[in-house]
């Protein structure tokens, strides 16, 4: 999706909640998956997996539900929406759902004018 899109202006960047607090381990780990699924987006070392350590690192969340969790950013810098967790094709009209609300967000979020927002 993202190398289709990403010449209309969206950015995308991975943030990587590992199980150890040492990173090169977490460095490790995040270059095999991004090498393994052919990542196309660049990723930062987060911190712990622990979703209370997590939810430090989000403050404009309440708490982390779960992982993965999308953030969606307007052209404003504020928080648009918010999504938990990750439905793969094998889950059939779930995953439908999941990929016609995430292709209408963008395209909504893609659409906003900036001077109208300010």
């Amino acid at each position: 999706w993202y190398t289709k899109n990403k010449d209309r202006g969206v950015e995308i960047l991975g943030l990587a909640y590992e199980a150890k607090d040492d990173f090169d381990y977490a460095s490790g780990r995040v270059k095999k998956m991004k090498a393994k699924l052919s990542v196309p987006y660049e990723f930062v070392i987060a911190g712990n997996k622990d979703k209370e350590a997590a939810a430090k690192t989000l403050p404009m969340l309440n708490h982390v539900i779960s992982f993965p969790t999308t953030i969606f950013i307007g052209k404003d810098g504020t928080v648009k929406r918010i999504h938990t967790g990750f439905s793969g094709p094998g889950t059939g009209i779930h995953y439908e759902r999941f990929i016609q609300r995430f292709n209408q967000t963008m395209d909504e979020l893609l659409g906003e004018n900036l001077a109208s927002i300010k």
